[in-house]
């Protein structure tokens, strides 16, 4: 039986004079207190593995605690065994670190001679791992760049067949995504073709098309589904003329979407305007509350495009029958196309456009902008001292001609000068039973659409064009003028006091007033509007009130612009309030009866007796679009910063048209030649502007007094574009 080194060292130990003891690597006899070998070096103890204490390289047993010595280190060389194993694997697997890191683990025991051999195996495998290493990735990296520029070719197959031999680690996000998106295609591709072959066979062409697009995506000059995608285009086209026979447009554009894109042609897209123009048309009758002269040559281009539809000589017949019906209210502009017509605000919807407040409503530009003067009716009613909210932003100066507009007068006139148009009236009350009548009326629309009063463009020359078509022939020495300012001019604050005395409330309301309004007090104008004080009945809801500020740096140069184009100008007023003075004026014998009439909750839909009840006017101008609550108690108001001149613009973008064109379009959407194309982001504003009011119209009902609202009522020229008042206020979702 041949000895281990450790039991040859421990016989040459036995052997050695007291004292002395050999190298385990040299067997050079060293002093026994000696700690490396006086020969070579080599370290001569160790610590044993089971008490701690020094131990010969050579024994083969611990003096102190019997530990097995040469187990100790059989159990180790096997661990290093592990390790060159484990590192095989690692290379294997492309894992380079984590070979490395194994073997260099073992290499660290080079200074042991009892693992001379472990070490050198792993040093060999070492070099051959970093060879390998350095080749493999040298080829990966070839390989990602060749596979890179397959991708861009849409070679799939040879992306595929470059990166999946190279291992998992050595791939790039990139290249990762490369081999994903390849093998997903010829996948996607595989099922393709036998979806394609199953949608032949069963002649679904709508399947075929669909797959047929998908496969020459990918092999786009493959000649055998260019001629099939030619065929399968010629059924679908078929398909869809026999469907717009029989006026089934959604099911015409369907077979038309499954078209292949290589079959499509101008004959195609020709096919696909007329069902797109005709699905358009026809969706255009569901959900619309008013039988509009709009809505009716809308029927009538439909009956043109479609004249077998018979749904199209339905709706043609219906509108001009509904036209010539007496309208739901006397002071609403169209006849509803249904018995009633809601709003989403609340209580019925109608288009105010002839108030009962007034006589003469049957003036021909009130005629010609029916439903656009109520602002200067509430700026005339105000100047007649008819109106609740008594309070304006200009006061006039001193002297004759002070006097003169200050007075009392039986007769103002309305100047409400907007963002694309003035609409002007004149008012006179009656000495002998004080009804009031128009006697004069002046309209004008800006040639350019949407133009913005900023104080940096008041002399712009259309102001004064208007001005002096205005005053021409008309003799205004005597008759004061109140003009309106716009809504988004103002800083507004509506606040809810206790049920206080009116000197108590005087006080908090001044307070709430410097606490609220973010500017210098001496540096605006205000209105301010004080609720009286009410019953005990009703002291649960307190005392309303709103102050609306304005800034004398704007206020100052329009008043001065005006003057200076030659009109008078007696009074200012926001048109907000203005609004609002005209509607508690036109209501207020509904909102007094409303209120001193039954307060069950169950009463024909009347508020409780925690609410109050309210008209609802939405006035969509050129540039804004303002939502007030009218009551007997309360008023509130927001005005949002979008009108018409937006929906012009917009259509103007679409139709390719000049603004002066786009306006006109605008106002008769039949005669634009592609609807279904120029409307869609007209629509997809309308339903923005929907959302924006309904969480404005949400916060208010909150936060403000709480409003019961027994009708809407629409107003302004935006109202009258086709499917305004359908998405912005109607509550109605189908025919």
């Amino acid at each position: 039986m041949s000895l281990s080194p450790q039991d040859t060292l421990a016989g040459t130990n036995d052997s050695l004079p007291s004292g002395m003891v050999a190298c385990g690597k040299c067997q050079t006899p060293n002093d026994a207190n000696s700690q490396y070998c006086a020969g070579c070096g080599h370290t001569l103890y160790e610590k044993c593995k089971g008490c701690d204490k020094p131990v010969l390289l050579t024994q083969a047993f611990c003096g102190s605690c019997g530990q097995d010595l040469r187990a100790a280190i059989r159990r180790e060389s096997q661990q290093f065994e592990d390790k060159l194993a484990r590192a095989v694997e690692a290379t294997k697997a492309a894992d380079y670190d984590t070979a490395r890191s194994l073997l260099s683990s073992v290499i660290a025991k080079k200074s042991d001679f009892r693992f001379t051999e472990l070490v050198h195996n792993a040093e060999v495998a070492l070099a051959k791992i970093e060879r390998i290493a350095s080749q493999l990735t040298s080829n990966a990296a070839e390989s990602i760049v060749a596979a890179g520029n397959a991708f861009e070719q849409e070679d799939y197959k040879r992306v595929i067949a470059l990166l999946s031999p190279i291992p998992e680690r050595l791939l790039t996000d990139e290249a990762r995504q490369f081999l994903e998106k390849s093998q997903l295609t010829i996948r996607q591709f595989d099922v393709s073709t036998s979806q394609l072959r199953k949608a032949i066979e069963a002649r679904d062409y709508v399947v075929a098309g669909q797959h047929l697009d998908l496969l020459l995506d990918q092999q786009p000059d493959n000649q055998k589904y260019q001629r099939l995608a030619q065929q399968v285009g010629d059924k679908l086209r078929q398909k869809a003329e026999r469907r717009l026979q029989q006026n089934r447009y959604r099911s015409a554009i369907d077979y038309l979407q499954s078209v292949p894109a290589s079959a499509r042609n101008d004959a195609y897209s020709k096919l696909v305007e007329q069902a797109e123009k005709l699905q358009w048309m026809s969706q255009q009758f569901s959900g619309e509350p008013f039988a509009t002269p709009v809505l009716g040559r809308l029927a009538k281009r439909w009956n043109e495009l479609a004249p077998e539809d018979t749904k199209a000589k339905e709706a043609l017949a219906t509108i001009a029958k509904r036209i010539k019906a007496e309208r739901g209210d006397p002071r609403s502009l169209f006849a509803p196309r249904r018995q009633k017509t809601r709003s989403w605000i609340g209580g019925d919807l109608n288009v105010l456009a002839y108030p009962t407040v007034i006589k003469g409503c049957d003036h021909n530009e009130m005629q010609r902008a029916a439903a656009e003067f109520n602002v200067a009716i509430g700026l005339a009613l105000q100047g007649l001292g008819e109106a609740p909210i008594t309070d304006q932003f200009y006061q006039p100066k001193q002297g004759l001609l002070g006097r003169l507009r200050r007075k009392k007068t039986n007769r103002c006139w309305g100047f409400d000068l907007g963002g694309s148009a003035v609409h002007a009236i004149c008012l006179q009350r009656s000495e002998e039973d004080g009804t009031i009548e128009v006697v004069d009326c002046f309209s004008k629309r800006f040639e350019n659409v949407g133009a913005q009063l900023k104080s940096s463009d008041l002399q712009q020359a259309w102001i004064k064009e208007s001005v002096e078509q205005f005053t021409e022939g008309r003799d205004l020495s005597e008759v004061p003028v109140w003009v309106s300012l716009r809504g988004r001019e103002l800083v507004t604050r509506f606040v809810q006091l206790p049920p206080v005395s009116d000197k108590q409330a005087k006080l908090l309301f001044e307070r709430e007033i410097e606490d609220r309004i973010p500017v210098e007090l001496d540096e605006v104008e205000m209105v301010k509007w004080l609720c009286e004080l009410p019953d005990e009945e009703q002291h649960t809801l307190g005392r309303p009130s709103f102050v609306a500020a304005a800034k004398k740096s704007h206020l100052e140069p329009f008043v001065a612009s005006l003057e200076s184009a030659g009109l008078p100008i007696s009074g200012i007023q926001a048109a907000p309030i203005a609004l609002l003075n005209f509607a508690a004026t036109e209501f207020k014998e509904l909102l007094n009866e409303t209120t001193q009439g039954d307060d069950s909750p169950e009463a024909n839909g009347r508020p409780s007796q925690h609410s109050i009840p309210a008209i609802a006017i939405v006035d969509g101008g050129a540039e804004t679009t303002t939502v007030c609550f009218v009551s007997s108690r309360a008023y509130w108001f927001w005005t949002i910063e979008s009108g018409g001149a937006e929906f012009t613009r917009l259509i103007a973008r679409s139709s390719q048209k000049t603004h002066a064109e786009a306006e006109q379009l605008k106002r008769d959407v039949a005669q634009i030649d592609q609807p279904h194309l120029v409307m869609e982001p007209v629509e997809r504003r309308l339903d923005e502007l929907r959302s924006r009011l309904d969480k404005i119209v949400t916060d208010a009902t909150k936060t403000t007094a709480p409003f019961h609202i027994m009708q809407t009522w629409c107003c302004g020229g935006g109202c009258k574009m086709h499917g305004w008042i359908k998405t912005i206020l109607s509550e109605q979702a189908s025919q």
